[in-house]
C-alpha cells in the first residue's frame, strides 16, 4: 500500500504500522538520537537490537 486510498475507510494508525509491517518493513535506530527508534514505529520496536541486520 502506498496511499490512503486503497483503504475503504480511514485507516487508524495501528491498522497503517501492521501494513508496513506486514510488507517487511522494520523500524530504524535514529543515529542522532542514541540509537533510539523514533515517531510510531517504536511502539514495535520494543526489544529490538540496536543495530538492525
Amino acid at each position: 500500500m502506498t496511499a490512503v486510498a486503497v483503504w475503504d475507510h480511514l485507516p487508524s494508525l495501528d491498522e497503517l504500522l501492521d501494513a508496513r509491517l506486514a510488507r517487511g518493513w522494520r523500524p530504524v535506530p535514529s543515529p542522532v538520537a542514541d540509537n533510539a527508534v523514533l515517531g510510531y514505529g517504536a511502539r514495535c520496536a520494543v526489544g529490538m537490537a540496536a543495530d538492525p541486520p
